[in-house]
C-alpha cells in the first residue's frame, strides 16, 4: 500500500507539473494536491503506529 501511494504521490506531481507547464492555472491544484501529499508522506515515513495505547 505504501509503495502504491509513493507511486500516485509522484505521477501525480509529474502530472500536475507537466500540464502546469502549457497550462499554469493548473499549479493551483498543488493547493489542495500538495497537502494530502506531504501528510501521506509523514504517515509513511513516521516510526511509531499512528493508534497508540490508550489509556
Amino acid at each position: 500500500m505504501r509503495g502504491l501511494f509513493m507511486v500516485l504521490a509522484v505521477a501525480s506531481t509529474a502530472l500536475l507539473l507537466g500540464l502546469g507547464y502549457y497550462h499554469p492555472p493548473v499549479l493551483w491544484a498543488f493547493v489542495v494536491v500538495g497537502p494530502l501529499i506531504v501528510l501521506g508522506v509523514y504517515d509513511v515515513v513516521q516510526q511509531g503506529t499512528s493508534i497508540g495505547d490508550v489509556g
